[in-house]
């Protein structure tokens, strides 16, 4: 059993055997801001890094939609979606248009079963959204998400070294809302680095190597840090053809907050 936003959420599965449950309950999932292209045709890059949960963002309409894909967007070639390939599945996916964010959610099943949120943060002009009040918006109208554990992911364009210009609403409140909803950031949990610190950008803008950053994210549960195995962010000279960001990995072994009984 582990506790997410003050409820209590039992890991139960249908074999007795506690070792087959730690393997099984391994997985991989990935978000990525890929550049355009056909939804499932640009998860196939993720897949190959051996991730089964895909969010992708700025990617098209896919050629069908069904239970291993949901997507939502302004514009058929520009949206952002969920994916699941192997022992995953999309159970059920809704699509708010609101507060300026292209956003997306979806009940995934598997050897696990949690809430998958996909995030495309814009902003506006008229009237004067920034990119932390779009995703902040788009959250607030969620308010199902903490019945069960829950992982938002993707392109939040936002970051701690805008703080200072931005006082009022910036990434600190971003990052402290998530945090009442019981939810970190894998990457700097994994890593130990703080936000606005990070030394793996993963976002080259207009393609420049030499203006990173880093505004891409995988939310999970506080209880799941002891899970996390692994972080990876993709390298520059591997993805600068495919995109201006780089896909951010998290591996997950739930069965490590597991005890054998």
């Amino acid at each position: 059993m582990w506790l997410h936003g003050g409820q209590a959420h039992d890991v139960r599965l249908p074999h007795p055997d506690y070792h087959r449950l730690y393997v099984c309950m391994r997985f991989r999932i990935a978000t990525w801001n890929c550049y355009r292209g056909e939804a499932q045709s640009r998860a196939e890059f993720l897949w190959r890094l051996g991730a089964e949960i895909a969010i992708l963002q700025e990617c098209g309409q896919p050629e069908a939609e069904h239970a291993v894909c949901g997507w939502n967007g302004p514009r058929p070639a520009q949206g952002v979606a969920i994916l699941t390939t192997g022992r995953f599945q999309l159970a059920h996916s809704s699509a708010p248009l609101k507060a300026g964010t292209y956003g997306i959610s979806g009940e995934v099943s598997g050897p696990v079963d949690l809430r998958v949120m996909g995030i495309w943060a814009h902003r506006s002009r008229t009237p004067a959204i920034s990119y932390v009040q779009s995703v902040l918006g788009t959250l607030g109208l969620h308010d199902d998400l903490l019945q069960q554990p829950v992982v938002i992911a993707g392109d939040f364009n936002s970051n701690a070294i805008w703080n200072g210009t931005r006082k009022r609403i910036n990434h600190a409140t971003l990052v402290a809302r998530l945090a009442e909803m019981g939810l970190v950031s894998a990457y700097h949990e994994f890593f130990g680095e703080s936000h606005g610190s990070e030394s793996r950008p993963t976002h080259y803008f207009l393609r420049d190597e030499g203006r990173p950053f880093h505004i891409d994210y995988c939310f999970v549960p506080r209880e799941w840090i002891g899970a996390i195995r692994a972080v990876e962010v993709g390298s520059y000279l591997d993805w600068r053809d495919q995109s201006d960001h780089m896909p951010l990995i998290v591996e997950l072994d739930l069965g490590a907050l597991m005890e054998p009984t």
